[in-house]
């Protein structure tokens, strides 16, 4: 038993895309179809045990009038005009109506017979006109003419390969003039190879042709036609129904296929159609199946390269941090030491009571010193504001440029190809410099919780050593200096210079020194994981440009199950 679920799995299948690693998308994209459209007609038609027989072939070989022959009614037009048959026409029992046909695309229109059906072949789209019947012999039987399979018109050769796949016998028209052509023996080629049965009809044919002479051609090229399955219907100026219908040859491959397409062994005929079917259904969703595992394979090849590339870039952007550093700001860096140390003044203590005894009669009076204007956020904006991101810019460019250039797939028709070049898939460099500056936002409000943080466990009387305010918030500033400058492998060199000399024996000064050490090196993590953070946001999107693309794990299990239920 079928699950319920089949037609959702179709849906599903018909609107795969894929990334086009792998295969074309324009290739996979038929593969596909083709196989839904297997799936839909072997299902229709463990529903429907009707057989049906579908006369193909070339345009002009007068297919049309061998089908109303063998219906024995005028049903399809024909014509001199090339090609006649636009739409095709099946002749089915009036107990036979085509619910649920497995094509959705198709507009079937039903007639009991076909006079005054010229307006019924207008308009788009691929049609299916069905004359119905009421002859029981032929209940079992649904007989199509299929439009020409070298049509001119892309839509009557895809409505010929539908009908095609919906048959069960084939019946082949040829001519003198078309049975070399290269899209009829194609054709040919395709039934041999799948084993479904079939009938030559060599129409309008030439007495100096044999059956042998036909045979040997065909099987010269590699197609097998059983001798006993072609005829040869000569050439008949302005042939009628009764003409056609009356011919020996004609009579006889009538009669040879209705023997063949009994209505009392028609079951016995479809159950072997049925398993032939079968076959050909699995190896078609076993070769679907390679095709996902390669494209899904390849998807992951592709986001593991990517990656790589951007590990590699990564570690390219802190190395341009150091050379950076080693080149242009060891001076500067120790400038800012030296700065620091002047900022240690032994003096200090002295000065402070001296400024309190003059300032004591002052307070008395209510006049107050005016509380120290000085921000230290002002210290860290600035530092920020004159930080160069050109690495970062850089590395983010040549990590774009890589990415389309060496990554992008070589169908430029496929969704990720484009995807990967949508408006809002690389960063640009004014959110890279946002997104570098929110990160140091956060950074600057760290830090100053942190340095409240030890400044209120700073004792009153104690104006110096590694205590005073000023020598501590310059070791955070010449941290933070160092973290966006680039100077990441520097810190503790630089700390080691400035804070040593200022750490006694005492344990209070060693720990403060050691937490001033914590908070550098907290402050360089804290950068480098914001970087990183950027560039795998970057990563990111590129990697949202493939992975709605890949085949999902349900469809595949979907399917598989499909192919158990029925038998696979």
């Amino acid at each position: 038993m079928v699950s319920m679920d089949s037609d959702n799995l179709i849906r599903q299948l018909r609107t795969l895309e894929i990334p086009g690693l792998a295969i074309p998308q324009k290739e996979f994209s038929g593969i596909l179809d083709a196989l839904c459209k297997d799936i839909a007609v072997f299902l229709y038609k463990q529903k429907r045990p009707v057989i049906w027989a579908v006369f193909t072939g070339g345009t002009g070989t007068g297919k049309s009038s061998l089908f109303n022959a063998l219906c024995s009614s005028s049903i399809s037009k024909v014509g001199m005009e090339r090609p006649t048959t636009g739409v095709p026409v099946a002749y089915v029992h009036k107990n036979n109506p085509l619910d649920e046909f497995p094509f959705p695309d198709f507009r079937i229109t039903y007639m009991r017979d076909r006079e005054d059906t010229e307006a019924d072949e207008t308009g788009t789209g691929k049609r299916l006109i069905v004359v119905e019947h009421d002859r029981d012999e032929l209940e079992h039987l649904i007989l199509v003419d299929n439009p020409d399979l070298d049509s001119l018109e892309l839509e009557n050769r895809q409505t010929a390969e539908d009908l095609y796949r919906l048959s069960d016998v084939i019946i082949f028209v040829t001519s003198q003039e078309k049975y070399a052509d290269e899209i009829p023996s194609q054709t040919l080629s395709r039934l041999g190879k799948e084993g479904k049965p079939s009938f030559f009809l060599f129409n309008k044919a030439d007495p100096a042709n044999t059956r042998e002479e036909i045979v040997n051609f065909f099987q010269e090229r590699g197609i097998a036609i059983h001798h006993d399955r072609v005829w040869f219907i000569p050439y008949i100026p302005s042939p009628t129904l009764d003409m056609l219908a009356g011919q020996d040859e004609f009579s006889r491959f009538s009669a040879s296929l209705y023997e063949t397409l009994r209505k009392d062994t028609s079951s016995a005929f479809l159950v072997e159609q049925r398993k032939q079917r079968l076959v050909r259904l699995n190896s078609s969703i076993d070769f679907f199946f390679a095709l996902a595992e390669n494209e899904n394979k390849a998807g992951h090849e592709w986001l593991q390269q990517l990656s790589i590339l951007f590990e590699e870039k990564s570690r390219d952007l802190f190395n341009q941090f150091e050379i950076h550093f080693k080149k242009d700001s060891q001076d500067h860096i120790q400038r800012e030491i030296r700065n620091i140390y002047n900022r240690y003044d032994i003096l200090s203590k002295p000065r402070h009571y001296l400024k309190q005894l003059i300032l004591a009669p002052l307070r008395l009076l209510g006049l107050r010193e005016k509380d120290s204007d000085r921000t230290y956020r002002k210290d860290l904006l600035k530092i920020r504001k004159q930080t160069d991101v050109t690495p970062v810019l850089s590395t983010m460019s040549a990590l774009n440029r890589l990415v389309l250039e060496t990554f992008s797939p070589e169908n430029h028709d496929s969704l990720f190809f484009s995807g990967l070049r949508g408006d809002e898939i690389a960063y640009s460099d004014k959110e890279v410099q946002d997104r570098i500056g929110q990160l140091q936002e956060k950074m600057i409000e760290w830090l100053e919780g942190k340095f409240s943080e030890l400044a209120r466990g700073i004792p009153k009387h104690k104006e110096v050593g590694i205590y005073s305010t000023a020598i501590m918030w310059g070791g955070l500033i010449l941290s933070f200096e160092l973290v966006l400058g680039g100077g990441i492998t520097f810190i503790e060199m630089a700390l080691d210079s400035f804070l040593a000399p200022l750490v006694t024996k005492g344990s209070v000064n060693l720990f403060a020194f050691h937490e001033i050490q914590n908070i550098a090196r907290e402050l360089d993590k804290r950068y480098k994981e914001g970087i990183l953070v950027i560039l795998e946001e970057q990563k990111q999107r590129y990697v949202s440009c493939l992975e709605p693309l890949m085949i999902p794990d349900e469809t595949i299990k979907g399917l598989q199950d499909l192919k158990a239920q029925l038998g696979g």
